[in-house]
């Protein structure tokens, strides 16, 4: 949208338009958490399986 057609826009639409940016960025945040926890979870995991196979391998040395 131009510089022309937002200034053309009423108060109304700007609102309607404000709310929906706000609820795609809570959207975008909480999505962005879950991916971040979910990161989390597998870098732990990949951690614990490392200290795993390099507590098998000094036993078999």
């Amino acid at each position: 949208m131009t510089d022309t057609e937002f200034r053309r826009l009423g108060r109304k639409e700007l609102i309607e338009i404000i709310y929906e940016l706000k609820k795609n960025e809570e959207n975008l945040t909480s999505e962005l958490e879950a991916k971040k926890e979910e990161l989390q979870a597998k870098e732990e995991e990949l951690s614990e399986k490392e200290e795993n196979l390099k507590k098998n391998f000094l036993k078999k040395k």
